[in-house]
């Protein structure tokens, strides 16, 4: 898809993916590694682009909670990690903010705290 769009003369293309320390480290590689695949090609350059890398939804925590969280806690294939959860409003908010204002091209920006984008 990335090359149809070059080929189609898209000026700029913004990703929305999955923000790890190392995708390729995952503990669940099926789910994530096409997120670190896609990053590496953009970054060959053939589009400009921008990476907007999500953490996990915060909406997500009835579904990963389970029926019984006081008893059973929630477990996340995260090792030792932490989890910053945000609610999809809030990146949502944050990825309005790229689509409308200029100068995010070749950059990975990533939800890590709330009220602000961190540029990697």
């Amino acid at each position: 898809m990335i090359d149809a769009a070059r080929e189609a003369g898209v000026g700029h293309i913004i990703y929305t993916g999955f923000d790890m320390k190392d995708l390729r480290q995952s503990t669940m590689p099926e789910d994530v590694l096409y997120h670190a695949y896609t990053a590496d090609y953009l970054k060959q350059g053939a589009v400009p682009y921008t990476l907007m890398s999500n953490t996990l939804c915060a909406d997500l925590i009835p579904l990963i909670s389970g029926e019984n969280i006081l008893a059973n806690g929630i477990s996340i294939p995260a090792g030792a990690g932490k989890v910053p959860f945000l609610p999809i409003t809030e990146m949502a908010a944050k990825l309005a903010v790229v689509l409308t204002t200029p100068g995010h091209e070749n950059i990975r920006i990533c939800y890590c705290c709330r009220n602000r984008l961190l540029f990697r």
